[in-house]
């Protein structure tokens, strides 16, 4: 493997470090001019190897840790939680002094007692599912193509597949 500059090690390094750092943020981090430069750098292969190898050297970045974790968001799920009004029981109605109100038939009014229960329901999460669907096919080298497609006036979306 080619050896690296040191700008180009720090550069490895916080994109390890900092995966969500943008090329503004590494370039600055790395002591690059500019982001053009940073991105230039970090598409070189013995870049991208030290990366790789940076990667490798973290257990819960090394392939098997980063499939698994691939594997289950691909079955991602989410719990939704609705608002549900119960009835808990019933109470005596009063008027303005405190005494009961009696119905036709001589009884104590009645109104229900309610309280607010937070319902929970599992589901599928299905834009998470997508975004891992759409790292596993880039992974595996399938070129992704977002396209409208008319069809009786309608126009949807569909995702069409290129092998390399």
């Amino acid at each position: 493997m080619k050896r690296l500059t040191k700008k180009q090690a720090k550069l490895a390094r916080e994109r390890v470090k900092n995966p969500d750092a943008t090329l503004s943020e590494l370039s600055q981090r790395s002591a690059y001019h500019d982001k053009a430069t940073a991105a230039r750098e970090l598409k070189k292969p013995h870049v991208q190897e030290r990366i790789k190898d940076l990667m490798d050297a973290r257990p819960a970045l090394k392939d098997d840790a980063l499939l698994k974790k691939l594997e289950e968001g691909l079955e991602a799920g989410k719990t939704e939680f609705f608002p549900h009004e119960v009835t808990t029981g019933f109470e005596k109605v009063l008027d303005a002094e405190g005494k009961e109100i009696l119905d036709s038939k001589g009884k104590p009014k009645l109104r229900a007692v309610k309280t607010l229960e937070i319902v929970t329901r599992d589901c599928i999460d299905y834009p998470t599912r997508h975004r891992y669907l759409d790292t596993a096919l880039d992974l595996k080298g399938h070129k992704q193509k977002k396209v409208d497609v008319t069809s009786n006036g309608e126009t949807i979306k569909a995702l069409l597949l290129e092998d390399d």
